[in-house]
């Protein structure tokens, strides 16, 4: 079994059930059994990536986020390296994000935006992507062949 340590013990929250977790989710960062953002591509990434058409919709994510931040460090003349040394993360973490090896997490997403003293995650892209038709929300097949432009 995997513990969190040092994790709440609030009623109702019951660490036996989080289960068994793999050791290459825990290295690796991934959730439910993802395959890296990039497997769900074809291309290059961040910039000539296109989707596959049962991508998930955190790809999509990942995607114009990697834009993002590669876009970011052109711009300002960062290295990916420096901009994680900034941030206080791991140094080849931007590097992993632009070359869609791995989802980052929140705790990443928000030193990263801190650093940057701008906005990165890719705000409303479940407007962009979300089409009308049947189903639960996010089950519509995505807008177009590639994951739009952050705003």
């Amino acid at each position: 079994m995997y513990h969190m340590h040092g994790a709440s013990t609030r009623p109702g929250l019951n660490l036996d059930d989080v289960g068994d977790l793999d050791e290459n989710v825990r290295r690796e960062g991934r959730v439910r059994g993802d395959k890296n953002p990039s497997a769900y591509t074809t291309g290059e990434w961040p910039y000539d990536a296109v989707p596959e058409p049962d991508a998930p919709l955190p790809v999509y994510y990942s995607l114009a986020l990697a834009r993002t931040l590669d876009g970011l460090c052109d711009r300002r003349g960062y290295s990916h390296r420096s901009l994680s040394l900034a941030a206080g993360i791991a140094s080849n973490a931007v590097g992993r994000i632009v070359r869609g090896d791995v989802y980052p997490d929140l705790a990443t997403l928000a030193r990263l935006e801190d650093a940057a003293k701008e906005p990165i995650y890719p705000h409303e892209l479940y407007r962009q992507l979300r089409q009308p038709g049947p189903g639960p929300a996010g089950s519509a097949e995505r807008a177009g062949g590639g994951a739009p432009e952050s705003q």
